[in-house]
This record gives C-alpha cells, structure tokens and sequence, in this order.
C-alpha cells in the first residue's frame, strides 16, 4: 500500500507498491482466507508486522474481513481476497482473452462472433438480474453502480436530460475493447438489460485516459438521445 507524506493510505496497487504488500496478496490468493496467525507463518514475519499489513490493504479495498467458525470456540477473523484484488490477479488473461476473441472472429466471421458475444450478454445479465432487481430505472441504475464498485470499477452514475448515464472511468476490458467492438456492444446491451431502455455508447479520451460512458433512455422516456461531446469520442451502437 502507498502512503503519502502524512502517513494517509493512497489508492494505488500493490503491484507498483511494496513487495511485502503483493507478497501478502499471492499468499492469499494461494491458500485462501488466512487468519493473521496464519499468515504470520506462512510469511515468516511477526505479528506486529501482519497485522499492520493487513490493515493498510483493508483500508485499500484489497482485502475484506470475514469470520471463520470452528467446531469450538469462538469464530476467527480471516482475511479474504477483494474483487479488486482478485482482478489485480486476473491481469494475466489479458493476453488469453484478446487471443481467444481473435480466434473467433477468425473462425466464425465478425457477424456470427458478435452473435455469439450478444448471448454471452444476455447470460451475464442474467447472473447480474437478482442482484439489480425490478423497479424503475434509475433504482436499477443506482444498484448496478453499486455492483461495479464492488467488483473495482471506478464508476459513476446520475441522470442528465437525455436520460440516464453510467460512467466508467477506467475500461474494464482495455486494449481488447480497442481492437474488437463486439466486447463494447456486448457490454452495452447488458447494461440495457439490466437497466431497461435504450443504450448509447461513447468512449471517451479526455486528457489522454480512456471512460466508457453509457447514456441510457428508459422506455417511455422523451428524452432525446446524447449529443456527441466535445471530447474526442467514438460512437458505439448497436447497428
């Protein structure tokens, strides 16, 4: 975990951080959630040292603290792996998925794959429709957001006249999303089946970085679709 001049946990990964932080995180990773006894053994420190550790990446959001009950006694306090640290993890099938969906359009053509990757959408969706629930759109909305946050997007959402947005600030997918549309308009009917309405698409470039931002018109509403930015973007839809 990074700290700034006061001594205040900053937001920054454990990849680019110490490496008894990281080192911590793949022992985790390794032997699932861990008491601070535990990890003390497995990590060769003290106890002092753990504790401190595991603090610093609670206070991150890369671990959560759970109990454990044994067949006695009282139950244990355990530390688990975050989703943010578990896609930390993930970082390593970067390289699989862009090779996968390469291959697929290859073998199927860019119509069919994008068939194909529409249907995964609706799976997702489906795993997501418990958790989002029913009621109006902007409820769904505000739900969804909640469930992005907590999986590690950087997420933001509100209502602006031309409907609904949802905005991420660091694209989940990356450079795959670049070089395949059909992830960006997988994503974009999910969020329309989760929300309820039609969806527009924009990514978005400003200062450099790169956001994904949805405009959602719920059915019914009169509101008109989003106008282009100013930013440099480029328009993603379902065409």
């Amino acid at each position: 975990m990074c700290e700034n001049r006061e001594g205040m946990a900053m937001r920054c990964s454990p990849a680019t951080a110490e490496s008894s932080a990281r080192r911590t995180l793949e022992v985790i990773a390794a032997h699932g959630p861990m008491t601070v006894r535990e990890l003390v053994g497995a990590l060769g420190v003290t106890t002092t040292a753990v504790r401190e550790q595991v603090n610093r990446l609670s206070a991150g959001g890369w671990l959560e603290r759970a109990q454990r009950r044994g067949k006695t006694g009282r139950p244990a306090d355990v530390f688990a792996l975050s989703g943010k640290a578990n896609r930390l993890f993930a970082g390593q099938l970067d390289d699989f998925a862009r090779l996968l969906v390469d291959e697929l359009v290859t073998q199927v053509g860019r119509q069919e794959s994008r068939e194909l990757l529409k249907r995964v959408g609706q799976r997702m969706a489906q795993g997501a429709r418990d958790e989002i629930g029913g009621g109006p759109p902007d409820q769904r909305l505000e739900r969804l957001g909640r469930l992005l946050a907590q999986r590690g997007d950087a997420v933001q959402t509100g209502r602006v006249k031309e409907g609904l947005r949802l905005t991420l600030h660091r694209c989940p997918y990356g450079s795959l999303a670049d070089q395949h549309a059909e992830i960006c308009e997988m994503e974009r009917q999910t969020f329309g089946c989760l929300v309820g309405g039609d969806v527009r698409l924009q990514k978005l470039y400003p200062q450099g970085s790169r956001q994904c931002e949805f405009t959602i018109r719920p059915a019914g509403d009169g509101g008109r679709t989003a106008r282009a930015t100013k930013r440099r973007t480029t328009d993603v839809d379902g065409t």
